[in-house]
């Protein structure tokens, strides 16, 4: 409110995110936000169903609203005069709506904090740089040469982010060619998911602006490396101390029960961390971690990195960069909490769930696993469900440009 006094800003972008992860949003003149802030910003309520060719899912055509969160205010150095806020979404009547992803995450951070636990999270994501949809550079993997080349980008990714407030722990030249990895600094739950979600729009702008385009498609080429999400995590009490490790630095029973929870229910959050059809050809490549068990080696999905005494955090390696954070979050929060309600054990090195290895048995397992219909709601997971479940259908449709060169001439 007081850079807005100052005459600074002269529009306000509020955001939204769907059921898919996608940022929707208006661009608002000052005086009309300074409404908002009390009456919130409507949206016909069509745009929560979208699938990835904005078709509605469902014919509905009442309004949502959505509230601007003013924690969430930030300027987006590049774009003159203009701040940017997330915003969560209810009826017209008031009502939290069962479709807000923001809602969702933050009723999940809700119910640690009442067990006595708070989250927090740090994102690694992996993007490719692209000229003409093809790598914009042919440098090697972890070279510094991949950091000259795209020195100028890269520069002022990190340059902006940073003007945010948002500290960036470190930049990489990754694995394939024109592929990137940031790494953000820790931050509690729902702030790490808001900014992993203001970044990757921030990314692809300045991008654009250089003539390029960064993409957190999956796999975008079948000769290069997927794209990835770590996620690093960690547990402490209200007090701010750390409940994930024991008194000699290692894992504690509750962070053991927290991940056989998380284990546990591998099956359905596959399809929250691997949301499309593309994601499963990860799995597929020699360095993608296929073990569903926790263990130190990076082949495992749940894992004590080397770093754990330092920093006790964990990490979830199954996910990639088209992961709607909100819901993977939520669903590995009620699972991990399962796990230390139950007081699971967690056999180090030892699978108790196989991974899916396309999208269709993930959804089915997503279906079936009452605890995250309960826990994320029916409607949520029924929604989320129907949308992925088009994107499986258009993709056997669909003639692939292989089966043309292998069966042309039968």
């Amino acid at each position: 409110m007081e850079l807005l006094k100052t005459g600074k800003i002269d529009y306000v972008r509020v955001f939204m995110v769907d059921t898919l992860g996608n940022v929707r949003g208006r661009s608002l003149r000052r005086m009309e936000f300074e409404r908002a802030i009390d009456m919130g910003v409507n949206y016909p309520e069509s745009i929560l169903y979208l699938d990835l060719w904005d078709r509605p899912a469902r014919r509905n055509f009442d309004d949502v609203i959505a509230h601007p969160d003013l924690s969430t205010f930030m300027t987006f150095p590049y774009l003159e005069r203009t701040g940017v806020v997330l915003s969560t979404i209810t009826d017209g009547t008031g009502i939290p709506s069962v479709l807000c992803v923001r809602t969702v995450l933050k009723k999940a951070l809700s119910k640690l904090e009442n067990l006595g636990n708070r989250l927090t999270v740090l994102f690694e994501p992996t993007f490719y740089v692209l000229k003409d949809n093809r790598p914009a550079d042919s440098s090697r993997a972890f070279s510094a040469e991949g950091l000259l080349v795209e020195q100028d980008f890269l520069k002022e990714v990190v340059k902006y982010l940073e003007e945010m407030e948002e500290p960036v722990q470190r930049l990489n030249k990754y694995f394939g060619q024109g592929q990137y990895e940031i790494t953000f600094s820790p931050a509690e739950g729902i702030r790490a998911a808001d900014f992993l979600t203001a970044a990757k729009e921030v990314i692809r702008d300045i991008a654009l602006m250089h003539g390029l385009r960064a993409t957190f498609m999956p796999k975008p080429f079948s000769d290069l490396p997927a794209n990835v999400l770590h996620i690093y995590f960690s547990l402490t009490d209200k007090e701010g101390k750390n409940i994930t490790t024991d008194q000699n630095g290692q894992p504690s029973k509750l962070a053991k029960s927290f991940l056989a929870g998380i284990q546990t229910h591998l099956g359905s959050l596959t399809a929250l961390a691997l949301p499309t059809i593309n994601s499963y050809r990860r799995l597929r490549e020699e360095r993608s971690p296929v073990i569903a068990a926790a263990g130190r080696e990076r082949r495992f999905l749940l894992r004590f990195p080397s770093t754990f005494k330092d920093n006790s955090m964990l990490e979830f390696r199954l996910a990639d960069t088209a992961a709607n954070p909100y819901l993977l979050l939520s669903g590995m929060l009620y699972a991990g909490m399962e796990g230390v309600e139950k007081e699971m054990e967690l056999m180090e090195g030892v699978e108790s769930e196989d991974v899916p290895t396309n999208l269709e048995e993930a959804l089915r397992r997503l279906s079936n696993d009452r605890l995250m219909r309960e826990a994320l709601g029916e409607e949520l997971v029924s929604l989320y469900v129907e949308l992925k479940e088009r994107e499986v259908r258009e993709f056997e449709r669909e003639v692939t440009q292989w089966e043309r060169d292998t069966y042309l001439r039968l």
